[in-house]
């Protein structure tokens, strides 16, 4: 007993260790970068490119990722344990479980030819192993090293257990649940081929599923090694992302930082992508085959989108907090929720996370986003501030709202260019941007008159520049006519274009129908409207 209370007395000093999610992060990315240099050193992967390292550092990135949030949602449920203390046993354990299995497998592999990757199970294999520990063949999918580290993680994690709880039943079910956890990823291919193909799957039916270099989005076929990369990488992170926010769905800051996501520009930003594909498949001649590893990307790339849009959102709040205690008194950072600067490193993470992201899907992308970010830094950021200049930071949104259509482009052209995209969509676009963007600043008015951001309505009183964003807005639909050439789109134009301006002006008793934050839904409503018969007339 006395031995027992100095080991509890080491883990209690472990875990009140200061540290911050930050310094987690960095520690974690490390430990993968050692068990990729282990893995090229001891020459256990078959395939050494350079491509082949990034899909397989990214590849385990985020299974650990995953295997350390299912961990903590499990000691949060049975033993209460704060996220502090999980943060630095957890590093020892992502050590443990990513550093040690290279070694044994080399030794193994010295009599034994051993194949590193999933178990490919029909649905009557995936239940006898579950009950053999994955004894169907030990050097084929997880190797003999993996199985003995998850087997002494298990033991760990029960111990870890019954030391803090003193409980031998809720130890068991941890040492269970574990197994459940590392079973799951172990065989998580199969799982879903069984969802995709049917129960009655075999093992070959897994193979081909996530070995074929079948087509991906249009782009060059990859090794079948890389293959199985991304497809396990792109389903991670949408287990990731939904598992994340039913475990932290109930944390006030989560939900007070997801709130702050603005639904309205995102669902603009969604939109612009879907220009984005659908320009790709009239004019670049593209086909989108909504196959699995497809679909995949899409929703991945849509992820992103949202993320980084979310990630200048952030940089947005950082720099407009004396606006907006005036004028958006519910942000994170004005209701003191969120330290300044921990916001802003939230905001550096998701761009990291995007950027990392993009580039496994098309790395052209991946530059257009660089680009649309930058674009937002110089939109928000002193000295440089453009978003203080009337008409030009309109132009720079314009710009930016275009580069996120480009991406959406991308996505499914073949040639991987923007060569064959119509300039005559360009111009329209960048004009009708520039001069209705304006739009969305009455809402800041007060804030930024105080702080000298110079917007239409700041310049000319709201009065005045809802007369002039008005008729902008009523132009911007009748230049589609113009540029598009297509009078049978003259009627609708007519029609949304003077809704449009009666929103935005009409008033009785001096009163405006829709208030300054009530105008940019009901416009974006009818803009939303207004697109589909465009598509329907034009292009259908």
């Amino acid at each position: 007993m006395i031995r027992l209370k100095k080991i509890k007395e080491k883990i209690e000093k472990i875990e009140s260790q200061p540290i911050k999610f930050e310094i987690w992060l960095i520690l974690f990315i490390a430990i993968i970068l050692i068990r990729i240099f282990e893995e090229v050193i001891l020459n256990i992967r078959d395939v050494q490119t350079d491509n082949f390292i990034f899909h397989d550092l990214i590849h385990i990135l985020v299974v650990f990722a995953f295997v350390n949030l299912l961990a903590y949602f499990i000691f949060k449920k049975t033993l209460n344990l704060n996220s502090r203390a999980f943060l630095n046993i957890s590093i020892f354990g992502t050590f443990f479980l990513s550093i040690i299995p290279p070694f044994l497998d080399f030794l193994f592999s010295l009599n034994n030819k051993m194949i590193n990757f999933y178990e490919f199970y029909s649905l009557k294999e995936c239940l006898i192993n579950f009950f053999t520990f994955l004894q169907q063949d030990p050097f084929i999918g997880t190797t003999p090293g993996q199985r003995i580290v998850i087997f002494l993680s298990m033991i760990v994690a029960g111990l870890y257990t019954f030391i803090k709880s003193k409980k031998i039943a809720i130890s068991f079910l941890n040492f269970f649940l574990f197994y459940i956890l590392f079973y799951f990823v172990s065989t998580l291919p199969s799982l879903i081929t069984f969802f995709i193909k049917g129960w009655d799957s075999t093992a070959s039916d897994v193979a081909a599923l996530f070995f074929a270099p079948t087509d991906f989005l249009n782009q060059p076929t990859f090794s079948i090694n890389i293959v199985l990369h991304k497809k396990m990488i792109f389903t991670y992170v949408i287990l990731l992302t939904f598992t994340s926010f039913i475990i932290f769905i109930k944390n006030k800051i989560f939900r007070e930082i997801i709130k702050n996501i603005r639904p309205i520009q995102t669902i603009y930003h969604l939109g612009l992508f879907s220009i984005g594909l659908g320009l790709a498949v009239i004019f670049g001649e593209a086909s989108l085959n909504l196959n699995f590893l497809n679909n995949l990307a899409l929703i991945v790339m849509i992820l992103n989108i949202v993320v980084m849009w979310f990630s200048s959102v952030i940089i947005n709040d950082y720099f407009d907090e004396n606006i907006d205690e005036i004028s958006n008194q519910n942000r994170p950072l004005v209701k003191k929720i969120i330290e300044k600067n921990d916001y802003l490193k939230i905001g550096v993470v998701l761009f990291l996370m995007a950027i990392i992201l993009s580039a496994l899907i098309n790395f052209s992308i991946t530059i257009l986003l660089c680009i649309y970010y930058a674009l937002t830094l110089a939109y928000n950021i002193p000295p440089l501030r453009l978003k203080k200049i009337p008409l030009v930071a309109t132009f720079i949104s314009a710009l930016a709202s275009m580069v996120i259509i480009f991406t959406g482009y991308l996505m499914i052209i073949p040639e991987n260019n923007l060569q064959n995209f119509p300039l005559i969509i360009i111009y329209l676009l960048l004009i009708t941007f520039t001069i209705s963007l304006p739009i969305k600043d009455f809402k800041d008015i007060v804030g930024d008159k105080k702080n000298g951001v110079l917007t239409i309505p700041v310049i000319f009183g709201e009065k005045m520049a809802r007369l002039i964003i008005g008729i902008n807005i009523f132009i911007s639909f009748m230049l589609s006519v113009y540029f598009l050439n297509e009078m049978s789109l003259f009627l609708p134009t007519l029609i949304f274009g003077f809704l449009s301006f009666l929103v935005i002006n009409f008033n009785k008793d001096s009163e405006h129908l829709f208030g300054n934050k009530k105008i940019v839904p009901v416009i974006f409503s009818l803009v939303f409207i207004y697109g589909i018969i465009l598509a329907w007339i034009v292009f259908l």
